[in-house]
């Protein structure tokens, strides 16, 4: 193929597939450039979208993310663009739109005919992160770009939404047009570019065709006038960097997300009208709406696969809808076909971005905690405010109330009077606390002592997790602090965790009640609690009427990303006056870092570092444990509680010696049987002698299989094993280890996980592993270091176990 000549792969036919009832079918011309070796200069390869008509693009992306086609349509053409050595970070320049001479003449071409054009618009789905994209990993510009979902206010953000928006559908379209719902999920299913997939190749084409073509179909002209544009070359450099960086965590964390999962469950029949039911018998792999099936099924005479779908979910229960009669047979494996949708505050997050892109909202200007995160003065971690917000009133407190006599040491007195402090310089407080430190109860206390000032009100107290959420509320209820209400989702609580919050039922209010709940039974809360997603729930407004949100408390704070906060400071720009950051970077990290490097906390803001407060005496570990943990992880700054009940007396940490291997699942999991088999046994001698105990692994393979034998044993199984994400902010009094990997490191390599997986026991641990791997490949990992320092490393075996000899 010449250099200067693109390959003409083929005439498609898009119209039929997408839309019923044009005729007739138009052809679109289909061709490949690569870049930079075929566009280069001034070569006549656009200039067939030399034109004023309206153009659609479409990304196509790489499994990680990146840029790698480009495709560009009319209504008769289609050039796709590949992005061959484009790789991340590759081939800086200016940003704000100047032109830089280590820019490949193709892309400088692609820039000023087709991104930049002088006449006429650029029409893509999701335009925001594409636009984001071509800056961040190209360094090109955009300009009149148009996001079809906003031009139509598709509410969930789907293609389908705007698409049927556009052309009405069915009985609604004066064409009497009929969308094809399938085929446009699936076209817009999967957006990853493999130039020798025919499927992916003709989809990212259909994509940018229907893009062009709803400008000029119907009143698509005058929708899309109306509409705000991007043009990136309007903002600033440091602007671009930030926007790009939040659009491309989130879009790769988006792709992350798996295509199909494989559900565990149980089949049913629904008495009432005879229909087959699933129910999930997980959490994490649950049934959730809108999603195809694909089942392998026993039946009389072999084993069939059937395709369906899902009919409706309700907690553990979906009903599934297909053309076959399953009920007298037996479901072997239920994988459903699709990714999650983005949750509510994923969705906001993106909309707060677009409408900064589409100039519409000024927040990187006018919001000053975006400005002091993002924008920081000098390097030295100074922070500028309002000057209206310093002269607010101070007020005394309202009412005496006798406090709790909160016995803390003198770095949680510190780390209390930094949270309460108005002071400017601490309106945005960080607080460090390693495993067993009180980071809860410094918390109960500042609600306590900011309950009876006004200037407080209202306190929002957030995590990432519900389970975070629920110890704190917990935590308040044991102190005797009662003037908070729990707000949790209907997903999370109903026929799942409802045992969760048997201790504090009275004060929980469900996503499906927010509605319905009176404004009298909010008044006189003190404290909100929630997940930091459920700020973004659009039923919140009686919620911050009654309880403005003033003070925010975020614990698990180094496991959220830091563009995860841009909807809050967006939604709560009028009355947010303070932020608490609580949590650890030394334990686990936001989702998705461990691949995405990139990604940062608010701890990992280099210059708040200087902001943080350290709490520095650990209560949980016996101090044994404790010791070498804090010289290990925390630079020897962590202290041990002296008056701990577990003396050097007594051994506190067991190696179980057990020379099995592990094998990969097909789930990408692992399992380690040898091991399992041993945990049960000590599970069952633990359980004969009373002992409290939890196991925790690193795998959920090892966890499923673990529990599965436990039921099946008669053993206590519910609540017992986890695996180690789940169990952050948890504590037992004895606590199993499966470490799982007997020949190459994996999980082990990631100190924060392996720091939260050795630092939840109050009296003792058992670590099961082998000794040849501990003292082999696994010897410099934390488990290998915390064995050379056991003085002596107590070794344990099977039988050891059975003569109860720990």
């Amino acid at each position: 193929m010449s250099r200067m000549t693109p390959s003409i792969s083929k005439l498609i036919y898009v119209t039929q597939d997408i839309i019923d009832g044009i005729s007739p079918d138009l052809p679109l011309t289909l061709s490949t450039i690569r870049i930079p070796e075929a566009l280069i200069g001034d070569s006549d390869l656009l200039s067939i979208f030399d034109h004023s008509r309206p153009l659609g693009i479409s990304p196509g992306y790489a499994e990680d993310g990146r840029l790698l086609g480009l495709a560009i349509s009319d209504n008769l053409n289609c050039r796709i663009i590949e992005f061959k050595t484009a790789k991340r970070g590759e081939r800086r320049r200016p940003a704000g739109g100047s032109s830089a001479t280590d820019v490949a003449p193709g892309l400088k071409s692609l820039e000023e005919k087709i991104l930049c054009r002088p006449a006429g618009d650029l029409l893509a789905f999701d335009m925001g992160p594409l636009a984001m994209a071509l800056y961040k990993d190209l360094r090109l510009s955009i300009t009149s770009a148009i996001d079809i979902q906003s031009a139509y206010s598709a509410v969930d953000r789907k293609p389908l939404g705007a698409i049927r928006a556009a052309v009405g559908d069915d009985a609604d379209s004066p064409y009497k047009m009929k969308v094809k719902v399938e085929n446009i999920k699936n076209t817009f299913l999967y957006p990853v570019y493999d130039p020798d997939n025919n499927h992916t190749v003709i989809d990212l084409a259909v994509r940018a065709w229907v893009s062009q073509f709803l400008a000029i179909y119907g009143n698509g002209e005058s929708v899309f006038e109306k509409a705000p544009r991007i043009d990136t070359r309007k903002l600033t450099a440091p602007h671009l960097q930030m926007i790009s960086k939040l659009f491309n965590d989130s879009h790769r964390l988006d792709q992350k997300k798996p295509v199909q999962v494989a559900h565990q469950f149980q089949q049913s029949v629904n008495g009432a009208d005879s229909q087959l039911q699933l129910k999930a018998t997980h959490f994490n792999n649950r049934f959730r709406g809108d999603r195809k099936l694909r089942m392998e099924v026993d039946g009389q005479h072999g084993k069939f696969n059937v395709t369906g779908s899902l009919g409706g979910v309700s907690g553990r229960a979906a009903n599934v809808v297909t053309t076959n009669n399953l009920t007298k047979n037996v479901i072997t494996t239920v994988t459903s076909i699709g990714r999650d949708d983005p949750t509510t505050a994923e969705a906001q997050r993106a909309a707060a971005v677009l409408r900064i892109l589409q100039g519409t909202d000024k927040l990187l200007d006018e919001s000053p905690w975006i400005q002091n995160i993002w924008f920081p003065q000098d390097d030295e971690g100074s922070l500028t405010w309002p000057e209206e917000w310093s002269k607010e009133s101070i007020a005394k407190p309202t009412r005496k109330q006798s406090l709790p006599p909160f016995q803390l040491n003198s770095s949680q007195r510190s780390a209390v009077n930094y949270m309460m402090s108005r002071q400017d310089k601490d309106r945005i407080t960080l607080v460090q606390g390693p495993p067993g430190t009180g980071k809860t109860s410094v918390i109960a206390a500042f609600v306590h002592f900011s309950s009876i000032l006004p200037q407080f009100g209202g306190v929002w107290l957030v995590a990432q997790s519900n389970v975070a959420v629920k110890n704190i509320a917990e935590k308040l209820a044991k102190t005797n602090f009662l003037e908070w209400k729990l707000l949790v989702s209907r997903d999370f609580i109903f026929q799942w965790h409802e045992h969760l919050y048997t201790k504090i039922t009275d004060r929980i209010i469900s996503s499906e009640e927010f509605i319905s709940t009176s404004k009298a039974s909010i008044r006189g809360t003190k404290v909100i609690l929630c997940t930091l997603s459920m700020l973004s729930n659009k039923n919140l407004k009686k919620f911050t009427t009654e309880v403005p949100l003033k003070t925010l408390i975020i614990d698990e704070a180094s496991q959220i990303e830091i563009g995860s906060y841009v909807p809050v400071f967006s939604n709560f720009k009028g009355s947010l006056r303070k932020v608490c950051f609580i949590g650890d970077d030394k334990q686990l990290p936001p989702h998705g870092q461990e691949d995405l490097k990139d990604l940062q906390s608010i701890f990992e803001v280099p210059h708040l570092s200087k902001h943080v407060k350290f709490l520095d005496t650990q209560y949980r570990m016996p101090p044994q444990i404790g010791t070498i943990i804090s010289d290990l992880v925390y630079e020897g700054k962590l202290k041990s509680n002296p008056e701990h009940p577990v003396t050097s007396d007594t051994t506190a940490c067991y190696f179980l010696d057990i020379p099995g291997k592990e094998r990969p699942l097909q789930t990408g999991s692992y399992l380690n049987t040898a091991e399992c088999e041993a945990i049960l046994l000590l599970a069952e001698k633990l359980e004969e002698q009373g002992k409290s105990y939890r196991i925790i692994t690193p795998y959920d393979g090892q966890r499923t299989y673990i529990e599965t034998e436990m039921k099946e044993k008669g053993l206590k199984w519910e609540d017992k094993c986890f695996n180690v994400d789940s169990f952050q902010g948890n504590e037992e009094d004895f606590i199993i280890i499966s470490v799982v990997r007997s020949r190459s490191l994996g999980f082990l390599k990631n100190l924060r996980r392996t720091n939260v997986m050795l630092t939840r026991c109050k009296l003792g641990m058992f670590i099961v592993s082998s000794l040849q791997f501990l003292q082999g490949p696994g010897a410099e990992t934390l488990v290998g270091k915390l064995l050379k320092r056991m003085e002596p490393a107590v070794w344990l075996t099977p039988t050891d176990i059975e003569e109860g000899k720990f």
